[in-house]
């Protein structure tokens, strides 16, 4: 999807219906695969945040670390996402304002154009096996 004005990405009605978005929410982006960033709601990601906020209690750097990994993402009341600079340039959105929403067993992600087609060949070789009975 091209990024919309002000760096927002649509999501489609159905999109947000399947996932139970009402209104104005925040998702949270993990951001642990490069070019990637999988997206959950604020109340799935409160069990990680605890024991974050716990961790960083002991190791400080924990903080920094989760300041890196996660990224809140603000879904606006016309359905559109949010995307900070931080997590438009680990999407390689930063020059080419393009990233793939892909909806996956239930799941939200963000993938980069360069991850989308860099893993598109295992994707096709999976169709062929499977249209071959393997």
């Amino acid at each position: 999807m091209l990024l919309a004005t002000k760096d927002r990405v649509p999501l489609p009605v159905v999109v947000r219906n399947m996932l139970g978005l009402k209104g104005v929410v925040r998702l949270v982006a993990d951001l642990v695969e490069d070019g990637r960033a999988s997206l959950t709601t604020e109340r799935e990601f409160e069990a990680a945040r605890d024991a974050l906020s716990l961790a960083a209690e002991k190791n400080p750097a924990v903080a920094l670390a989760a300041l890196d990994r996660f990224q809140v993402v603000p879904v606006t009341a016309e359905g559109r996402l949010v995307l900070s600079v931080a997590l438009r340039a680990h999407l390689d959105a930063l020059d080419h304002q393009v990233v793939r929403l892909v909806v996956e067993n239930g799941r939200l992600s963000l993938w980069s154009e360069r991850a989308w087609r860099s893993s598109r060949t295992g994707r096709m070789e999976l169709i062929a096996r499977t249209l071959d009975g393997g």
